[in-house]
């Protein structure tokens, strides 16, 4: 899992294992559930599980399909 911190103000940015062999067409997020939820320009489907522990975010891999 790669982390960037751009400056004090802004979110950091975080990757996700197993994103695919395209780019990503879109994203959706489900904040009640911590699941992040993208599809590819390749047909792909996947889905991670977010959990942070002790002020590091983890991106769990649950499912993926084409």
């Amino acid at each position: 899992m790669a982390f960037a911190q751009r400056s004090n103000t802004e979110r950091p940015d975080y990757s996700v294992p197993h994103a695919g062999n395209d780019g990503i067409s879109s994203l959706a997020w489900s904040p009640n559930a911590n699941i992040l939820i993208s599809t590819n320009w390749d047909g792909g489907v996947r889905c991670w599980e977010v959990q942070e522990q002790g002020g590091q975010i983890q991106a769990i891999p649950k499912a993926q399909g084409t």
